[in-house]
């Protein structure tokens, strides 16, 4: 089984509805986050070499029980809540410096951006980035042992052993799904109002993007299926496009970095790959600016507010939104 197929079906929580209490599913919809996590951190372990989509996939889950935790955090115990957030902080952060040099030694496995190398320019930039890949898996390894495994499942047991607090026990799904969105769509508003000239703009409204997106999933059940749908595959779109920008902004960073063990030659083999990079992520920010112009985000947001004040009306079935083909915002 592919690392997408294992966890695709973690992305959506079944058998919600809008008018079923926030409470009565705060312990399976934690769970259905946890596990993927758990599942996945011995699978990148021991078949990164194999399959290194196990790193990708452990990421983003580490980003969706997070997100989890931090929208029903309100229905759990104080104390368990931090520390499976430090726990899966530490595995999201080893999960970034694995994931970022798999994607470009992926990449230059193929074709390194400057098509002016030769065979053995090439090999040896391959090999040093494998290189690198190796070091930073020892760092997963240290999380991902079987200490590390049993630490995790014990913080998972700790926080859901308890039942949810009542104190907020009338809330309703679709009540707790405007209060966690309206607030993360209000900042990325305004970061996109401020303009994306610049990639640390770019990716504060990525991460502010992110995190709207895992609401809108772990909360999919909480609007009509016809709405969300329509305002989703926009979103995954937009999202699709960040990454693109993103991959250009890590590679510059990673291949620029001050590498100790780098000699000369190797150093200049390195910044002529900078420098290719960085003239693709100036064209990909300016390919993004000329499509999401102000009135595309104008209308995005309008969306968005159609779908908050959109009627609490849905079937419940949240196993396959989003999943027809992406429409471009143009």
């Amino acid at each position: 089984m592919s690392a997408k197929r294992a966890t695709k079906s973690t992305k959506w929580i079944p058998g919600t509805s809008p008018q079923v209490r926030a409470s009565e599913i705060v312990g399976d919809s934690v769970k259905l986050r946890l596990e993927s996590v758990r599942r996945l951190l011995k699978r990148v372990r021991c078949h990164w070499q194999r399959e290194s989509e196990h790193v990708h996939q452990l990421r983003v889950a580490t980003r969706r029980a997070q997100m989890a935790i931090q929208v029903f955090a309100k229905f759990l115990p104080t104390k368990p809540v931090r520390k499976t957030l430090r726990r899966l902080k530490k595995f999201r952060r080893a999960a970034n410096a694995a994931r970022d040099l798999d994607v470009l030694l992926h990449r230059y496995q193929k074709q390194p951006v400057s098509n002016r190398l030769t065979a053995a320019q090439r090999n040896e930039l391959v090999h040093f980035l494998g290189k690198k890949r190796g070091e930073a898996q020892v760092d997963l390894d240290a999380l991902t042992d079987r200490r590390g495994r049993k630490t995790f499942q014990r913080n998972v047991r700790q926080l859901l052993q308890r039942k949810p607090s009542t104190d907020t026990d009338g809330v309703s799904l679709r009540e707790l799904a405007d209060q966690e969105l309206r607030p993360l769509l209000q900042e990325f508003f305004q970061l996109a109002r401020l303009g994306s000239s610049d990639i640390e703009a770019l990716h504060r409204l990525r991460i502010a993007g992110k995190r709207i997106r895992y609401v809108m999933e772990l909360m999919a059940g909480a609007y009509s299926s016809d709405v969300f749908e329509t305002i989703y595959r926009s979103f995954c779109e937009l999202q699709k496009q960040f990454g693109e920008v993103n991959d250009h902004a890590t590679a510059v960073d990673t291949l620029g970095k001050s590498w100790t063990n780098c000699d000369q030659k190797l150093r200049r083999l390195l910044d002529r790959q900078v420098k290719a990079e960085q003239q693709l992520l100036d064209r990909r920010c300016q390919q993004l600016q000329q499509t999401w112009t102000a009135s595309v985000w104008q209308t995005l947001e309008q969306q968005f507010e159609r779908l908050l004040t959109s009627d609490a009306v849905g079937s419940g079935e949240t196993e396959t939104p989003g999943t027809g083909p992406i429409q471009s915002p143009t």
